[in-house]
């Protein structure tokens, strides 16, 4: 699943408005396909638009509480790469390949009782 819906929306709000429908859906889904105790992880980035997004309020209003939340830890992913919505050459000049994820975050949802 990508982490955002990608849309190259330059309206702020409209992309957020977007982003959180993405989440709300996802939310949704993962009643019919979790098992009783089963966990959601959901990885985000540190900063904006991700913070905007308001993913712990949706999973609440959706029927779930965090778990957890650990650092994002890439070397647990055999074969990840970060790929930019936008392309990696407007990452600007010295950014490392683990830069674009420095401070993400996975959040563990499980439903709540």
């Amino acid at each position: 699943m990508r982490s955002h819906t990608g849309s190259g929306i330059k309206d702020q709000k409209r992309n957020i408005h977007s982003n959180q429908e993405l989440l709300r859906s996802s939310f949704q889904s993962c009643s019919n396909l979790l098992n009783a105790g089963g966990e959601f992880h959901l990885t985000l980035k540190k900063g904006e638009p991700y913070a905007s997004w308001n993913t712990v309020v949706i999973g609440k209003m959706c029927g779930y509480k965090v778990h957890h939340c650990t650092p994002f830890r890439p070397e647990l992913f055999p074969g990840y790469a970060h790929k930019r919505t936008i392309g990696d050459e407007h990452a600007g000049v010295g950014v490392g390949p683990n830069a674009e994820i420095a401070g993400a975050r996975t959040y563990a949802f499980i439903e709540m009782a």
